[in-house]
C-alpha cells in the first residue's frame, strides 16, 4: 500500500466511505462504479465520449447521499412500504 497512489474497492461505497478511506490511507480512493467511469473516460474517441463519464459523475451524486437505514422495529409485524 505504500507505493500505491490509488486504492479500488470492489464494490460501492458512499460519499462518507470514501472520503473516510481516503483520508485513512491518504491516496485517492475509487470504487467499481468510478473505475469503471475512469476507464469509458479515457478510452473515448470522441469528445462527445469523453464528455459522458463526466455527466454522469455530475447526474448521479444522488445515488452517493447517505439515507438512514429504515428501523424495522419501528412497527413490528409489519412491512415498511418501501419493501413492496
Amino acid at each position: 500500500l505504500e507505493d500505491a497512489e490509488l486504492v479500488i474497492v470492489d464494490g460501492a461505497l458512499s460519499a462518507v466511505q470514501q472520503r473516510n478511506l481516503e483520508e485513512a490511507l491518504k491516496r485517492k480512493v475509487i470504487d467499481r462504479t468510478g473505475l469503471i467511469l475512469e476507464i469509458f473516460g479515457e478510452r473515448a474517441a470522441t469528445a462527445e465520449g469523453r464528455l459522458i463519464p463526466r455527466l454522469i459523475r455530475r447526474a448521479f451524486p444522488a445515488g452517493r447521499k447517505i439515507s438512514p437505514a429504515p428501523d424495522r422495529n419501528q412497527n413490528p409485524g409489519k412491512f415498511p412500504e418501501s419493501d413492496w
